[in-house]
């Protein structure tokens, strides 16, 4: 009931946009989705740049087996990595539990061990230090996943 209470509070067309953002974004994950080994990722860079809403949790609804993901975003005010673990599957790596602050911090960034960051300006040297943050967390979490 207190929910559907603050629903009602949101005006109709805020509440239409907010869904079709959504759903825009998790069309994007579907599709922009890969596989190397068992790590998911996605570059949505080329989308647009109000990609910074999508949820750390989101793309566990459509790959609920992806121990985690790293994902490369650009929003208006800057271009980042994301590193996110899946909260419902326990990471099993060799060298024990997942800490994604690690990681973060060793390449610049940082964050919490379940969900990390690492950010950069929107300059085409941040974009390619990006991109470069972006493949290596992707092969880092491949060779620790064991």
């Amino acid at each position: 009931l207190a929910v559907a209470a603050l629903l009602d509070a949101v005006p109709a067309h805020e509440r239409t946009a907010t869904i079709e953002i959504t759903n825009g974004h998790e069309a994007l994950i579907r599709r922009e989705a890969q596989w190397t080994g068992p790590i998911l990722h996605f570059d949505l860079t080329r989308h647009g740049n109000d990609t910074d809403a999508i949820s750390p949790y989101r793309p566990y609804l459509h790959f609920p087996d992806a121990p985690c993901f790293v994902a490369l975003l650009e929003t208006r005010q800057r271009v980042y990595v994301r590193l996110s673990s899946n909260p419902w599957r326990p990471w099993r790596g060799k060298n024990g539990p997942l800490r994604l602050d690690l990681l973060a911090t060793e390449l610049g960034g940082g964050g919490h061990p379940g969900v990390a960051g690492i950010t950069f300006p929107i300059t085409d040297a941040g974009r390619a230090a990006g991109r470069h943050a972006y493949a290596v967390a992707i092969q880092r979490l491949v060779d620790l996943h064991g």
